[in-house]
């Protein structure tokens, strides 16, 4: 675990005692590992239905004033380019 710590520049850690302590750092591993490349919607999903937690975004979105709220979809969002090319999309 402080193997991947360290290549994110965070401090060691020593703090993890129990399954669950140890579950919740794996989790948020993952979530900084795989944010930026769209692998972290399958563990989102995967995490709700197992029960262990909903982890989607919600309320005002960082950019608020031009974006608002976080809906409730949870999938990726489609682009406007693939709407406007499959008039049945959608439907």
């Amino acid at each position: 675990m402080n193997e991947r710590r360290a290549v994110g520049g965070q401090g060691l850690t020593t703090a993890l005692v129990g399954t669950d302590a140890l579950m919740a750092e794996l989790r948020d591993q993952r979530r900084r590992d795989f944010y930026a490349d769209g692998h972290r919607l399958g563990d989102l999903r995967r995490y709700k239905a197992q029960g262990v937690g909903d982890f989607w975004p919600t309320g005002l979105h960082p950019n608020g004033v031009q974006w608002g709220e976080y809906s409730t979809s949870e999938c990726l969002p489609i682009p406007r380019d693939e709407k406007t090319g499959n008039p049945g999309l959608g439907t």
